[in-house]
């Protein structure tokens, strides 16, 4: 399939956006995607293939489709790999998962594939929760530690056993201990934290990710062998993963730099970064720096959209809108929270996985509606208003349906920063003053706002 650049749409894609806490959350997996809403529901888009979004169906979406209609969701990860499944935590402590269960994953107690929500077991203490290539980890307010899913390479941690025969479809505790704070799933390997900031490793450790020199393979919770303390989060992604220390918020990158997912940090006179979000995907990996700025590095496109990798060996910054909160990678997909609760995507759309409705990669961040101007039924949405023409050299003109007023309008970059603002005159703006390049203009009427894509030639 030929690469489908955005900048040269001849249609551009018209989506219904409120910037008020739409969002609270978002996860991106190998191919699909969750997001929580401003009101807990639980919203999914992207491959659906297993029933990994959870909709009832198994017909894919590439734009949001609710989850049920319960309105207590707390936690979504969406897991990766082929095998993929979701694994969701409530505000009442219950344990939620969904999609493929060829190991067990779904941890319900069968093998058998679920395309919408079942709950695991019964308990209402489960405080954090990690979903990886096809096995799971999760923590209870106890402290204690939980693994089930796919065995492989010992990726659940107990030294009973290695591959079929060994996979266990409900949650079962990992060694004794209660000091246990935080869990990441990779592909094939796990992490944890503990309370006392030391980080545990375990499982298939090609490319070193674990932060062991010990071996191919850990059979169970190893500590680090070197600068493992005094760390406050994990995330463990394809073969590689990153550490942030408590003392100053520094950025500490492990494992395989094959796609620069490590973001060329791990040489002498490197770059430092100081952040306060990461997440590691497949073979990409994003950040955000303590300045509230967003940062991408490793394999942005290239498998199955184009025959020629594209990927960037260092941190690139997303535009320079410094409004950043949260971020999750996939495979060569991402998404990043504002903190005013916008959600923008970016990468490989072959599923639909950018939720925009649309299937056309795209090299910078796209907004994602808002979750309450979204029909459950249908992924396609029919806009109120129009612009023309486009592209564009001197100004655009608005089409608003009869008896409608334009409050205010505003154009931005990709990246969020202002370009444009104010009233307009005869539904005409003027953008004789842009640069060339994509622009999206936003229309406030009387009840919504509306986001168009425009170009500038």
């Amino acid at each position: 399939m030929k690469t489908k650049k955005i900048f040269f749409l001849v249609f551009f894609l018209v989506i219904s956006f409120t910037y008020s806490q739409c969002w609270k959350s978002v996860s991106v997996g190998y191919t699909h995607a969750l997001a929580i809403g401003g009101n807990n529901t639980l919203w999914a888009w992207g491959n659906n293939s297993h029933g990994q979004l959870g909709i009832g169906t198994n017909i894919s979406n590439n734009a949001p489709a609710q989850v049920g209609t319960d309105s207590d969701w707390k936690i979504v990860f969406a897991g990766g790999g082929p095998f993929a499944f979701t694994l969701a935590l409530k505000n009442n402590g219950t344990l939620w998962a969904w999609g493929n269960n060829t190991y067990g994953q779904v941890g319900d107690g069968t093998f058998i594939n679920k395309i919408s929500p079942v709950q695991i077991g019964t308990d209402t203490d489960w405080k954090s929760i990690s979903a990886g290539y096809s096995h799971a980890l999760a923590t209870k307010n106890n402290g204690t530690l939980w693994s089930w899913g796919n065995s492989e390479f010992y990726a659940l941690g107990n030294t009973a056993g290695y591959g079929d025969g060994y996979h266990r479809n409900i949650p079962t505790q990992v060694g004794t201990l209660s000091t246990w704070n935080m869990v990441s799933a990779g592909d094939r390997y796990s992490l944890a934290l503990q309370t006392n900031g030391t980080v545990y490793g375990w499982g298939y450790n090609s490319g070193n990710p674990i932060g062991l020199n010990s071996g191919l393979y850990v059979m169970s919770p190893q500590i680090r062998s070197y600068n493992n303390t005094g760390v406050k989060w994990i995330t463990a992604g394809g073969n590689h993963s990153y550490d942030v220390k408590s003392s100053n918020s520094l950025l500490v990158t492990w494992g395989s730099n094959v796609y620069g997912q490590t973001g060329g940090t791990t040489c002498a006179g490197c770059p430092v970064y100081y952040v306060k979000d990461t997440d590691c995907g497949d073979d990409t990996s994003a950040i955000i720096k303590t300045d509230n700025t967003l940062w991408y590095t490793g394999k942005k496109l290239g498998y199955p959209s184009t025959s020629t990798v594209q990927l960037t060996n260092e941190f690139l910054q997303f535009g320079t809108a410094s409004n950043w909160k949260s971020v999750s990678v996939g495979n060569q997909s991402g998404a990043a929270l504002t903190t005013s609760g916008e959600l923008w995507t970016w990468g490989w759309n072959f599923w639909g996985n950018l939720g925009n409705g649309t299937t056309v990669d795209s090299m910078v961040p796209i907004p994602v509606a808002c979750p309450t101007a979204l029909n459950t039924t249908s992924t396609t949405y029919i806009p109120k208003c129009s612009i023309y023409p486009n592209p564009a050299i001197e100004e655009i003109q608005i089409s608003i349906p009869e008896n409608t007023n334009i409050e205010q309008i505003l154009v931005t970059d990709v990246s969020g920063k202002k370009c444009l603002n104010g009233t307009i005159t005869n539904n005409k703006v003027n953008i004789s003053q842009l640069k060339s390049g994509l622009y999206l203009l936003q229309i406030q009427l009387a009840t919504t706002t509306e986001i168009l894509k425009f170009v500038k030639k």
